[in-house]
């Protein structure tokens, strides 16, 4: 669940970007996504607990076969690079809108705070998300129910059948995020007792991840004033309360900041980097090179780099559903 509640989940520019710019049928787009989601999360813990999977790539290879696994997996890893990225960009568009920091400041923050966090290792992964996903979880479902209980409206009006757009907007939006989700949940083997488990334990990831998706769309339905920033739910939390603001502002620090300790620790730990530069100054590099790209700006990079991704990730979702 921390891999997805990342900067463009818990910010709300994801979820209006493909699902709540399309309306009243945004609602069934988070149905069918929170759907997949769930068989998603099922599926793929329950072959890596029966095939006996604890690697990736190992993972990947029983999905779409030897050859093609190797390009995926770079695919996988290019993918976790721009979602670094854009963790980054997210912290400078958050400072921005938030204090009027110049941009670079504020991606310069979340890449000091991501390196402090790298440098220790699996220890320092492990302590950001114990720290910080549960305070997510909580903190983004009680401000979406707090905004939409302050607004009252006919929410499930003029609802029409979905189009294609809509349903494959949902569909790119879980292919993108299958990306990421997947090299993480590969080597949990030794967490999973047993194949029940594993698939309670996917189904109910997907279906806290659903809740919340629908939870924030219907949200941002709400608050159509909020649609032009690039973080609308720290707009409509300033819209409701200061308070709720503040609170909210630490909420979407820490989404970025376990999400870019994640995705760096996989790039990190990947066959793809040579053993013999140490780990510091592997993190050090990392961090400085995803910069440039960072200051492209959050709303464009997660409009057009997730979309794009997601396209690139559309045959691994219905394999790994097949599969």
């Amino acid at each position: 669940m921390g891999t997805i509640i990342g900067a463009g989940f818990s910010s709300g520019q994801e979820v209006y970007k493909f699902f709540t710019r399309f309306g009243d049928m945004s609602f069934y787009g988070t149905i069918c996504a929170g759907i997949l989601f769930v068989l998603i999360g099922a599926c793929t813990l329950y072959k890596i607990y029966d095939k006996d999977i604890g690697s990736y790539r190992t993972y990947l290879e029983g999905v779409v076969g030897g050859k093609i696994a190797a390009a995926v997996e770079i695919l996988t890893y290019i993918f976790m690079m721009s979602t670094v990225c854009i963790m980054f960009s997210g912290s400078g568009a958050i400072f921005n809108q938030k204090f009027n920091f110049p941009y670079w400041a504020g991606v310069f923050i979340m890449m000091v705070l991501t390196y402090f966090f790298l440098c220790f290792g699996a220890e320092g992964l492990i302590m950001v998300n114990k720290l910080l996903t549960p305070f997510m979880i909580v903190g983004i479902t009680l401000l979406a129910i707090y905004s939409i209980a302050t607004k009252s409206a006919e929410v499930f009006s003029n609802i029409h059948i979905p189009v294609a757009r809509e349903t494959f907007s949902a569909l790119l939006y879980i292919s993108y995020n299958c990306l990421g989700l997947v090299p993480i949940m590969a080597p949990l083997k030794g967490y999973i007792s047993g194949k029940k488990t594993a698939i309670r334990a996917g189904a109910f990831g997907g279906g806290i991840i659903f809740i919340m998706l629908f939870l924030i769309n219907l949200s941002l339905y709400l608050f159509p004033e909020a649609h032009g920033f690039q973080i609308p739910l720290l707009r409509i939390s300033q819209i409701l309360n200061p308070y709720v603001e503040w609170i909210y502002f630490f909420i979407i620090i820490a989404a970025m900041l376990t999400t870019a300790v994640g995705d760096s620790f996989a790039i990190l730990n990947s066959s793809f980097i040579p053993k013999k530069i140490p780990k510091k100054a592997s993190a050090l590099i990392l961090c400085l090179l995803s910069i440039p790209l960072s200051l492209v700006g959050f709303s464009t990079l997660v409009g057009n780099l997730f979309a794009f991704f997601g396209f690139l990730g559309l045959f691994i979702l219905f394999l790994i559903l097949a599969a």
